[in-house]
């Protein structure tokens, strides 16, 4: 499966779809692509929902890109974070990535369908 992503922006949220392994030029252009379609929302506090269920992992040099765009994120009020995710090693790794690159609050799943459930998050959706 080729590698790539999809980013669909709402009123206050921006909602990815990831897929196949990534490398670290894909990595960069992602994030470029994230930033540009959260300026608008940065003004007030904003969700991402990343869909990781068919995203293969990255190689190790795109981490610091994570990381760079998480303390982006948190300076541009990012306040919300969902992370949709088979149980299993994937969603260990993304655990422990998220865990240390952020403060942001972030939630688990494994489905969509869990994501507008949330009621901690409700509020993006309205």
């Amino acid at each position: 499966m080729k590698a790539g992503y999809k980013i669909e922006v709402a009123s206050k949220r921006i909602e990815v779809k990831v897929w196949g392994a990534w490398d670290f030029e894909l990595t960069k252009t992602f994030y470029r692509e994230v930033k540009q379609a959260a300026q608008p929302l940065s003004k007030s506090p904003w969700l991402i929902v990343i869909d990781f269920f068919e995203w293969e992992l990255a190689t190790p040099e795109s981490f610091p890109l994570i990381a760079q765009f998480s303390e982006w994120a948190g300076q541009n009020n990012l306040a919300d974070r969902v992370v949709v995710a088979q149980d299993g090693m994937k969603l260990s790794i993304l655990k422990d990535a998220f865990g240390k690159l952020s403060k942001v609050p972030t939630l688990y799943c494994e489905n969509l369908n869990q994501v507008q459930a949330s009621s901690n998050i409700q509020h993006y959706f309205d």
